[in-house]
């Protein structure tokens, strides 16, 4: 395979095609937020569990 060099700007296509770093940089922050949203649904459900007085070992996950 020969060394893909850059595009010059008057060749390049105006394309959303992202490099693989890209992708893979942009799926772990995907991958924080997702984990962000559980942590605070865990906590959610664990409040929840207090206030309605059922036992929390339902909601541990």
């Amino acid at each position: 395979m020969p060394k893909k060099t850059k595009t010059p700007p008057h060749r390049r296509v105006n394309s959303n095609v992202m490099t693989r770093q890209e992708i893979i940089r942009v799926n772990k922050q995907l991958a924080e937020m997702r984990n962000e949203v559980r942590k605070i649904d865990v906590a959610g459900a664990k409040h929840a569990a207090k206030m309605r007085a059922i036992p929390k070992e339902v909601f541990i996950y």
